[in-house]
């Protein structure tokens, strides 16, 4: 009696909570611009309508429009991250997938197809039909992608540990997934925000790791222990963003309450509050040095504090449209690269350490070069171990 009592309140907590993210979804404007703007594949205006009229022409079809149209929304990547020697990319998609690319094994499965495709060309009918099918073989299963499944909902943020073995995923349902980069396949899921996860960072050094949720915290954990370490309350709204600082013994976060804290993670006190943000944010960043944060917003601002005294000191305009990531340079951390929503990758000047250990700006803060891309809304910016910039996005087809 007793048990059937209690799986029948846990049916009802689980309905509920089912509920609550059901309405925070409807109502969280960094939801909406996630769900909508960001890391958007989708068919041209023209192409969709040609379909969706067709699919609505009888009552039959309805059914499939419906799929077709929940299909087209639920194949749209969410985040990215590379390794930082680029031997790996992973990938999170809005059906609540996560994708593992080795690139050395793509590379050689793409050169496989062209020396296949050399060889039909100057081959017999016979042959030719041969070759075909066996590169038809070659693409049903991919050589170097690995899918990994687990989570129930979009994931939103990905970060390789530092000894690249493990892969952290934060997803809506409310879980941190730890993967295995090696052989591609789950590891243990961490669950403790009762709301969706909108970022996730591993720790430079060591085996701990922090998630930020919508239930107004930033969390820390260890790789070796299901429960949280440390809990990071005093937001007054999402944490949306969640960086470590270099020496690993402060936490940054960024809220939708336009405010960036900084946290002692041994003792979980705020020791930081940061504002000059004018809408919420959308990308965060720390300097190599530790000295300086950034945080892009929705407004295309990017603002940049001390974090040696919390002061602001300066705020680049030029995006058109929320700032999706930030990335310093590895050298000295004096140029900050950023990706938006506008197709564009920009390079700029910020502030850099002097050897007597004070601040100051590097010239003169601002624009040093942009770059425009075909058709991608820049969602992922960072920098290899030697110093190039990668920068990530999906390819959005446009009408025309």
């Amino acid at each position: 009696m007793a048990s059937s009592a209690s799986r029948s309140r846990a049916r009802e907590l689980q309905e509920l909570r089912g509920i609550a993210v059901k309405q925070h979804l409807a109502t969280s404007q960094l939801a909406k611009q996630i769900s909508s703007a960001r890391h958007t594949l989708q068919l041209s205006s023209y192409a969709n309508d040609l379909l969706m009229h067709f699919l609505h022409s009888s009552p039959q079809m309805l059914q499939i429009a419906s799929i077709v149209n929940q299909y087209i929304t639920i194949q749209s990547m969410t985040a990215t991250t590379f390794l930082p020697d680029v031997r790996k990319v992973a990938a999170g998609f809005a059906d609540s997938s996560v994708r593992l690319y080795n690139v050395a094994q793509l590379a050689a499965s793409t050169s496989t197809s062209g020396a296949v495709r050399a060889k039909s060309n100057g081959a017999s009918e016979e042959a030719r039909g041969s070759l075909a099918e066996d590169a038809e073989d070659d693409e049903a299963a991919p050589s170097g992608i690995s899918y990994l499944y687990g989570h129930t909902g979009p994931v939103h943020s990905l970060d390789f540990t530092h000894d690249a073995r493990m892969l952290l995923s934060a997803s809506t349902d409310g879980s941190v997934r730890l993967w295995s980069s090696e052989l591609g396949t789950g590891l243990t899921v961490f669950r403790g925000h009762m709301l969706p996860v909108w970022d996730v960072a591993a720790s430079p050094w060591g085996y701990h790791w922090a998630s930020a949720s919508a239930d107004r915290t930033a969390r820390v954990w260890a790789t070796d222990n299901l429960r949280t370490l440390r809990v990071m309350a005093g937001h007054q709204a999402d944490v949306d963003l969640v960086r470590w600082h270099p020496n690993c013994h402060y936490l940054a976060t960024a809220s939708s309450d336009c405010s960036v804290r900084l946290w002692d993670v041994a003792t979980g006190a705020c020791v930081r509050i940061m504002t000059g943000l004018h809408t919420p944010p959308t990308s965060l960043a720390i300097s190599p040095d530790g000295k300086l944060a950034c945080a892009g917003a929705q407004d295309g601002s990017i603002v940049t504090w001390d974090l040696g005294n919390a002061r602001r000191m300066s705020t680049l305009t030029g995006h058109v449209g929320p700032v999706w990531s930030l990335a310093f340079s590895l050298s000295d951390g004096s140029v900050l690269a950023s990706g938006g929503a506008d197709e564009t990758v920009k390079l700029w000047s910020v502030a850099v350490t002097g050897n007597d250990g004070t601040t100051a700006p590097a010239g003169k803060p601002g624009l040093l070069h942009s770059y425009n891309t075909k058709s991608s809304s820049v969602t992922h910016v960072q920098y290899s171990r030697r110093n190039l910039l990668l920068a990530a996005g999906s390819i959005v087809r446009k009408p025309g």
